[in-house]
């Protein structure tokens, strides 16, 4: 039996897409990423107030700094292209 149920009629395509292992899995996914997804969410809601009260859009002034964001760049950089044939 899944953790989750879904309640509602579900309309025969969904019954065959939506199968207690597929439930299972969104259960898992849900448990595993949703604080983070939740907390995302809301730092979009409080950046796009913020937009809305007036603050500017930043944009980078060099491709170099784009991996050095403050706000969580990874720092990655791209691989260097092959040499040679």
């Amino acid at each position: 039996m899944s953790a989750a149920q879904i309640l509602a009629p579900m309309p025969s395509p969904f019954q065959e897409v939506l199968t207690p292992e597929a439930i299972d899995f969104l259960v898992d996914l849900e448990s595993r990423f949703g604080p983070r997804r939740r907390e995302l969410l809301a730092e979009r809601v409080a950046r796009q107030r913020r937009l809305d009260a007036g603050e500017s859009l930043e944009f980078l002034t060099s491709p170099a700094r784009a991996g050095r964001r403050s706000h969580g760049g990874s720092g990655l950089r791209p691989a260097a292209a092959p040499s040679g044939p």
